[in-house]
């Protein structure tokens, strides 16, 4: 009788396991190339996702993506193209959370330099694009769940490392999401270069 309660109870605990982690979708800013230039072009995913971790989404930023391009459909991830990574730090108190501050990291350590001449000033803007991505995406994905509060608490701020490349440090830094923000609507808005 005690095994088949022992059974019983484990079957019981599956569905619970299951529905733990579910199907979500998730709003991603991407820079994106078209007709040899680059835009940020918003791209949706579907992640199975747990409890909400803060800036856990910034890894998708550079996930390759399939844009209906005409007839068919093409990778157009200009960072993901480049061997840009990017991670966040989810070891906040509220998981990704430090206070009111996210924390994330683009490492450049795998960049790939393009050496034709017309593509030379095209890295220094891939990378301002990239930076705006992780400024949209960080803010779509700023709510988490503080327990000692008893609800959802946003982030502020983006304490934003830079690895792999003295070059682009001046982008690692604090940003402010209010300051920030209504710049990158405004880009947004036209989805163009």
């Amino acid at each position: 009788m005690t095994s088949r309660l022992l059974i019983l109870l484990a079957l019981i605990s599956i569905p619970c396991a299951a529905c733990a982690t579910e199907e979500t979708v998730v709003q991603v800013a991407q820079p994106a190339w078209a007709d040899g230039e680059l835009y940020i072009g918003l791209t949706a995913y579907v992640d199975m996702q747990g409890s909400r971790n803060p800036g856990s989404n910034l890894r998708l930023i550079t996930q390759p993506n399939r844009m209906p391009v005409r007839y068919e459909f093409e990778q157009r991830n200009a960072a993901f193209d480049m061997g840009i990574e990017i991670s966040s730090d989810d070891g906040g108190e509220n998981g990704g959370l430090y206070g009111d501050t996210l924390r994330a990291q683009v490492d450049l350590a795998n960049l790939k330099v393009r050496l034709e001449s017309e593509e030379k000033g095209r890295e220094t803007d891939l990378i301002r694009k990239t930076v705006d991505s992780i400024l949209i995406t960080a803010w779509f994905d700023r709510f988490g769940y503080n327990p000692a509060r008893g609800g959802l608490v946003g982030a502020r701020y983006l304490d934003l490392k830079v690895k792999g490349s003295k070059v682009y440090g001046h982008y690692a830094k604090v940003y402010a999401f209010s300051r920030e923000m209504p710049r990158l609507w405004q880009e947004l808005s036209g989805l163009v270069p």
